[in-house]
Order: structure tokens, then sequence, then C-alpha cells
């Protein structure tokens, strides 16, 4: 389970490779950015105003909701990359060194596909 930031990353860096005039690039990496991290971001968001974290938590990672149907790319990308470590429902492997290691290695190819993105896929 990757941290929000890393799947924010992740989430842009793979949208911003769909572009490659800068304008339309730095428009799909926010876009990116705001839904790679929208399956933990708003259910946490949304708990500060008294809904059930857990619940929607729970229907964004282990069920399909309206965001997977619309072909959400880095929506689905950040459950992919989450389905071995929230295998069920209130399954948390807590923080371990694996997961550490999983977030810099998230962060190194959220890097790697910015830099090629930025530098070789523009026109």
């Amino acid at each position: 389970m990757a941290d929000v930031a890393a799947h924010a990353a992740l989430g842009g860096a793979v949208m911003s490779l769909l572009a490659t005039d800068k304008t339309t690039k730095f428009e799909y990496t926010a876009y990116g950015v705001i839904f790679g991290a929208w399956p933990d971001a708003v259910p946490w968001l949304l708990s500060s105003f008294g809904a059930d974290r857990w619940e929607l938590y729970n229907v964004y990672h282990h069920s399909w909701s309206w965001m997977d149907l619309i072909g959400n790319i880095p929506f689905i990308l950040h459950k992919l990359s989450d389905i071995p470590f929230h295998p069920y429902p209130g399954y948390n492997w807590g923080t371990s060194p694996w997961l550490i290691a999983l977030d810099v290695v998230y962060w190194l190819i959220a890097a790697a596909i910015f830099w090629y993105s930025f530098t070789r896929r523009l026109t």
C-alpha cells in the first residue's frame, strides 16, 4: 500500500505520457495526480465532515464504482497497485519495511516516467 502522495505521483506520471505538448501534458498530469490520490484522499476528507471513512474506502478499493466504469486510468492504477496489500476489506499490513520499500519503488517509477515524458515525449 503506497502512500497517497506516491499514488498521486504515479497517476500523474502515467497520465503525462498521454500528451505530447507541454500545456496538455500539465493538464493531464494534474488530472492524474487528483484521481491517483482519490481512493485514499476522498474518504479521508469526507471523514472530517462526519462520514464513515472506511465504508467509502472499502467501496473504492474492494468493489466497482462509477470511477471504474468510466475508465479512469489513475483511479484504476491505484486500485490495481493496492490489491496485494488490501486483499479484503479491513485488512491492512500496517507499516513494514516492505511497504516503505514499495513506496520508494513507486516514487522511482514515477520519477522515471516523468523524466521520459517531459524530456522525450514533447513535440
